[in-house]
């Protein structure tokens, strides 16, 4: 669980709640960033290839964050209220 623990601190998504915009950063390389919303459905995907993204969200909501790295995956719920 400590290693999952220190790696949920490597990763950094703000604001949430959000107005719309995300910021996201990482300690480590992102291979792949996806963005879905209550239904499941990808409405955001980015191949950032680096340790951060901007990203403007227009529909409110409670919408995931998947980070896939090198060697994890993690998710984060974001709320987005406009």
């Amino acid at each position: 669980m400590e290693a999952y623990d220190n790696f949920n601190n490597e990763i950094s998504v703000s604001s949430n709640p959000t107005s719309g915009v995300l910021n996201i950063s990482t300690s480590v390389v992102m291979e792949n960033l996806n963005i879905f919303n209550f239904l499941g459905q990808i409405i955001y995907p980015l191949n950032p290839s680096n340790k951060t993204a901007l990203i403007a969200l227009d529909a409110p909501g409670i919408c995931t964050v998947r980070i896939l790295t090198a060697d994890r995956v993690i998710t984060k719920k974001v709320l987005v209220n406009k």
